[in-house]
């Protein structure tokens, strides 16, 4: 019984993002000229489409489809009303911190992947950088 009401729990909340992720939220399609590092996952050069559904965030390259989905905290709004993504440089490596948009429902902040800190543990110098939307 006990396993039942945990099953229909687990149900539940899955239930509640996939219901929000059905209202339409803007997409981003972004051209990065560089090869970067989001959720410990190594993406080439390319134009991204980049959506927001609920909790997730899909970045998708266009040309090899090569598509990576992770879960992303809410992010300030662009202050400029442009859209950008934001990336860290360490030690020669580009990581993905911040989709930056008009839009509240599509802007994310996202957290330092374990990549990323294994990279900061070493000597290195952190240059943040902008890639704009076309």
């Amino acid at each position: 019984m006990n396993r039942i009401a945990v099953s229909a729990l687990l149900a539940a909340a899955t239930m509640f993002p996939l219901a929000s992720s059905l209202v339409a939220e803007p997409q981003l399609n972004v051209n990065v000229p560089f090869a970067f590092s989001v959720a410990n996952r190594y993406l080439p050069a390319g134009q991204y489409r980049i959506e927001r559904h609920g909790a997730f965030l899909t970045l998708d390259n266009q040309e090899d489809h090569r598509m990576v989905t992770l879960v992303a905290n809410p992010g300030e709004l662009s202050e400029d009303g442009r859209s950008y993504l934001s990336f860290d440089e360490v030690n020669g490596v580009r990581f993905l911190r911040r989709v930056a948009t008009p839009h509240e429902q599509s802007s994310v902040e996202l957290t330092a992947s374990k990549d990323q800190k294994h990279a900061e543990q070493g000597e290195h110098q952190q240059v943040p950088m902008d890639v704009m939307q076309p």
